[in-house]
């Protein structure tokens, strides 16, 4: 039997993806808020694959990630004529991020 707790995903919308254990549980905790993940894209030059997601976290829960998953570092990037505001956490073991529009 395989335990999905600890294995390493690769799906369709709306269900995880990453490869990243501290990422696959941030994906399952803001789920539970009902945000689900609206796409990966890959090819960056730092980071090898980045997890969008549909929505923002709540302050509360923004703090809440940051205690529970020590081990990701989060970002924030201002709104530029091509890109949308966002924030996110990023796992530097595995090159992998996740990503929330603001």
């Amino acid at each position: 039997m395989v335990d999905e707790a600890t294995m390493p995903f690769r799906v369709q919308r709306g269900m995880i993806v990453a490869d990243s254990l501290p990422i696959q549980r941030v994906i399952r905790r803001v789920g539970d808020e009902g945000i689900t993940v609206s796409g990966v894209s890959a090819g960056w030059s730092q980071i090898r694959e980045v997890t969008h997601m549909t929505a923002d976290v709540s302050e509360g829960l923004w703090g809440i990630l940051q205690r529970e998953e020590p081990t990701l570092r989060s970002w924030l990037s201002e709104a530029t004529p091509h890109n949308r505001a966002e924030r996110g956490l990023t796992d530097d073991n595995t090159s992998e991020a996740i990503s929330f529009p603001r």
